[in-house]
């Protein structure tokens, strides 16, 4: 009897056990079922091959709902021109892209940024192209309905951040009174900053206390942490303001009054191979997936889209 006690005893006991680590990779998994890894793991990439080619894809950029991507398609010897991509439900995959034709033309168009539907029901979207000074510039324009065209002959540029220099990347703040941008300078690219009282009005231009070398800014929703890109160490070229290869950084501040921090190389995504690197990264809407460009093996050939969960590099110590 005592001996039929103590096994007993022990099943229960190893029960208890076995629900604890059940419970724990449950609490542990995203919601695709994974489990997050432990810091210094290897992280899961993701290749968006649906929307992948034998072209460059750059540039990605969700829309606020996450039910449309937008990013960039360079075939050679044609324009970059700005493609989309829909779907019905966050949880199907992406659609076969089509080009957004309003919004191309004959020079390269790059750096799509959706923004959130307003009170009147208009959409207005970022982008960059060259302008009547054949300067990259910074663009907007809006349409009225999901189902319309952008009005491209409303199309104007943001006079406030816009120079002779080359803008570029541009993110705004839902509240359309923020935007972040690049900004080429002799000395190399610099990330820009602007602010004004009305949406849309960026009165406080000013350029960031970033190294040179780092460009397209992207802010998470509470504005404390910011993905970008920049030079690989050791790989560094001024020629024009290029490096030979770029990489993904990471940089935070603990207060939206705060100066931001030393951009942080996320490491597990900057790949060793590739002509072009590692580029453009995007948060989704919700924050948690962060798309980005690569070149690194595997892909379709020339840059291609990825994409992380945030939550994992945050497990991973980034």
């Amino acid at each position: 009897m005592v001996g039929s006690l103590e096994m007993r005893r022990r099943g229960f006991v190893a029960a208890v056990l076995t629900l604890a680590v059940i419970g724990m990779s449950i609490w542990q998994a995203d919601s695709e079922g994974r489990s997050g890894p432990e810091p210094g793991a290897e992280i899961r990439i993701t290749n968006i091959e649906r929307l992948n080619s034998a072209d460059d894809e750059d540039c990605p950029a969700l829309a606020p709902s996450n039910l449309a991507l937008f990013f960039v398609r360079k075939r050679e010897g044609k324009a970059a021109e700005i493609m989309v991509s829909a779907r019905r439900a966050a949880s199907q995959p992406f659609a076969e892209a089509r080009p957004v034709e309003e919004l191309n033309g004959p020079s390269d168009r790059s750096n799509p940024f959706p923004m959130p539907r307003e009170v009147d029901g208009s959409e207005y979207i970022y982008f960059s192209m060259k302008g009547e000074a054949n300067n990259l510039d910074v663009y907007f324009t809006r349409r009225l309905r999901p189902t319309e065209p952008y009005q491209w002959i409303a199309k104007a540029p943001v006079h406030q951040v816009c120079t002779e220099e080359d803008e570029a990347d541009a993110w705004v703040s839902p509240d359309s009174r923020e935007m972040y941008f690049s900004r080429r300078t002799k000395e190399g690219w610099r990330i820009g900053h602007a602010r004004g009282a009305a949406p849309r009005s960026f009165e406080q231009v000013q350029l960031l206390d970033f190294p040179v070398g780092f460009r397209h800014p992207w802010l998470s929703r509470d504005g404390l942490t910011m993905y970008l890109q920049g030079p690989l160490d050791g790989e560094r070229n001024e020629d024009e303001g290029r490096h030979s290869r770029w990489g993904l950084y990471v940089a935070r501040r603990p207060s939206r009054t705060a100066a931001w921090g030393v951009p942080k190389p996320i490491s597990v995504l900057n790949h060793s191979e590739g002509k072009i690197g590692t580029c453009s990264p995007a948060l989704s809407g919700d924050g948690r997936f962060l798309y980005f460009a690569s070149d690194r093996p595997g892909g379709k050939g020339g840059l291609d889209l990825y994409y992380v969960l945030v939550n994992d590099l945050k497990q991973a110590g980034y």
